[in-house]
């Protein structure tokens, strides 16, 4: 999840242009973030490129299929972008990650076991597929 204070989330490149003047809005050393859903276009490739030009960056995340297709786009070609790939989650990596987080905010004795035991991240790790079957931890990765 992007943090407010860190990146500013997008839901399309578009959003960084003025819907009267068409020009872009993308201030130096800027940081977005945007969720991959599909295939960019090339009028999504200039506005990366104008988004590189001022000096701000966008991380964009997506299912290995989204960010294989994207990778062909002429601005890609031409600026090779770092990529980065991360493991899937699964659910008892999520229980482990809550686990450590419900500590650094220093709870303790939570739920059935202590902070940071199995028993704590078993408990959590039945919350987590409760509430999330496989699909959507896989959509949600």
């Amino acid at each position: 999840v992007a943090e407010d204070d860190m990146l500013i989330t997008i839901s399309s490149l578009s959003e960084l242009l003025d819907p009267k003047t068409n020009k872009l809005l993308v201030a130096d050393r800027t940081c977005y973030y945007l969720r991959l859903a599909g295939g960019l276009s090339e009028a999504d490739a200039n506005i990366l490129e104008g988004v590189l030009e001022v000096g701000s960056v966008i991380i964009m995340a997506g299912t290995p299929e989204a960010v294989e297709a994207n990778l062909q786009l002429s601005a890609f070609r031409r600026r090779q972008p770092d990529l980065l790939v991360l493991p899937t989650l699964n659910h008892s990596d999520v229980a482990r990650l809550i686990a450590m987080g419900v500590e650094k905010r220093g709870y303790h004795g939570v739920g059935e076991g202590d902070v940071g035991t199995p028993q704590l991240v078993t408990v959590l790790e039945h919350i987590v597929r409760q509430r999330f079957d496989d699909k959507l931890i896989r959509e949600k990765n």
